[in-house]
């Protein structure tokens, strides 16, 4: 039992201590990144240099893969090549005299997951590969599969399409990895830190911005956001910073995700890291999320935060581990002064948000125009990508040829561009998942356990409420690594 007892503690010793060098590794990672000011191509080296030091550290290639791809998430900047959707005089409107293009990006991601497909790919060839018996997993494959079929089958640039198809993959690809892998290795510490590294990053960066009123020059910048719109709700003048990302909304909803997790942490007392840090770092997620001014991230994330509190504080009657003495409530008190004199303008817009010529109105507009393609398209949608351009075809609300902007609405986006058979098998994989949860908080004994589940279900939650707003997925790609960690070790499927 002693020796038992023993490697037990030395496991534990081992997993802390590589938790810590992962975070402060990836921190620095991030700042250099930031303020060395690199192009494409050092990234890159930055990249390989990286996936070095944590196999080195680590040795084991997979998990440095793993790692450096969560790492490089945020970091949608890489290879650009930009194509002609619309020709100009194509549709007769004063906003698309020069006709109407597009971008597809290659970035460091990319780069990570064809990696990690080699690797799968061997381990399938030497019969090490375990396909996961996970019904959410058949889900998202389904998905992907019917992207590509969309793209050959439908889409009028069926080359873009399949570009696109091939990219959403990495969910599917994302998961299969990250179950394989969880097999082995626990995964999850490594996880937090990460995620802890990346939203104090995130919150140095969108901070940064918002001192300068734009951008701070930094290559990782993706600068195709401009400023505030001009309706009557929108700050035209303010530009909101967005950190690495290539909108503010998708800052915002990144930290929807990640905050309930961070949230969870403050309630467990021993831990790899101390519940002063999380708090730390959770100020730094909620700095992030005022900065981007994402009026519906607020509303997702306090929706969430609502339910997750009622719950753990009113049904499992825990208490904070942290304990509030005067210092935490004075520099708590500087921070929301600070967050009224920030966020203050676009909080007396929001009365405005469905006059006639809001961001509210128009965003409705948007939804009566998809709901035409979709009917239109019922099967397989248009293609992805495709559907601005079906929807200045068609031109029923007209609000495309002033606003050339999908809809915000990642269920309709999903319904429009790969049918609503897509759609509805991403409405089963988050009832699929919300079950698996949810069992597995009754079987679970332990309360830091709990606590995790709490965290990612009310984390992901949160961001499927935002998708009734947004038409940004990209952040799925965190829920897709945590979910799959967490729940790899049900057995009911």
């Amino acid at each position: 039992m002693r020796t038992a007892t023993k490697q037990l503690l030395w496991i534990k010793q081992v997993i802390s201590k590589d938790a810590i060098f992962l975070f402060i590794t990836t921190f620095l990672w991030y700042l250099c990144a930031l303020f060395f000011n690199q192009n494409n191509k050092t990234l890159v080296g930055f990249l390989i240099i990286f996936v070095f030091i944590l196999w080195k550290r680590f040795r084991n290639l997979q998990l440095a893969l793993w790692c450096t791809y969560m790492i490089s998430s945020v970091f949608y900047v890489g290879k650009t090549y930009t194509f002609e959707l619309l020709s100009p005089g194509t549709i007769q409107s004063e906003y698309l005299k020069k006709g109407f293009l597009t971008q597809i990006v290659f970035s460091l991601g990319d780069i990570c997951l064809f990696s990690m497909i080699i690797l799968l790919l061997k381990d399938f060839y030497h019969k090490k590969l375990l396909i996961p018996v996970f019904t959410p997993y058949f889900y998202l494959l389904g998905i992907n599969l019917l992207g590509i079929l969309s793209a050959i089958l439908v889409s009028r640039r069926p080359e873009l399409s399949l570009i696109w198809a091939f990219q959403s993959c990495n969910l599917s690809i994302l998961a299969l990895y990250t179950i394989n892998l969880s097999r082995r290795i626990k995964l999850w510490p490594l996880a937090i830190s990460i995620l802890a590294a990346l939203t104090l990053f995130e919150f140095i960066v969108a901070g940064s911005q918002f001192f300068q009123k734009g951008y701070i020059g930094s290559s990782v910048e993706s600068t195709g956001y401009i400023s505030g719109g001009s309706s009557v709700d929108e700050v035209a003048s303010l530009f909101r910073p967005l950190g690495t990302y290539p909108h503010p909304n998708i800052l915002g909803q990144s930290v929807v995700f990640s905050l309930p997790i961070l949230i969870s942490f403050l309630y467990i007392k021993q831990y790899i890291f101390s519940p002063y840090f999380i708090l730390f770092v959770t100020m730094g997620g909620i700095g992030s999320l005022l900065l981007s001014q994402s009026r519906s991230a607020w509303f997702s994330l306090g929706s969430t935060l609502l339910f997750l509190f009622y719950i753990v504080e009113k049904r499992w009657k825990l208490r904070l581990a942290i304990q509030l003495n005067k210092h935490i409530f004075v520099i708590c008190a500087i921070f929301f002064l600070i967050a009224i004199s920030v966020v203050h303008s676009r909080l007396q817009l929001l009365i405005y948000s469905f006059e006639e010529s809001a961001s509210g109105s128009t965003r409705l507009l948007l939804i009566k125009e998809w709901i035409q393609i979709i009917a239109r398209n019922p099967l397989l949608g248009v293609g992805p990508g495709m559907s601005i351009v079906e929807g200045l075809d068609q031109n029923y609300t007209q609000t495309l040829l002033v606003f050339q902007s999908t809809v915000h609405n990642v269920y309709l986006l999903i319904a429009s561009e790969q049918g609503v058979i897509s759609a509805g098998l991403f409405i089963l994989y988050i009832v699929s998942t919300t079950k698996l949860f949810f069992h597995l908080l009754q079987t679970k004994k332990k309360r830091n356990d709990k606590l995790h589940l709490i965290g990612v279900l009310f984390g992901s939650w949160g961001l499927y409420l935002n998708f009734l707003f947004q038409p940004h997925l990209d952040t799925m790609v965190l829920a897709i690594l945590f979910q799959c960690i967490l729940l790899k070790t049900n057995k009911k499927v």
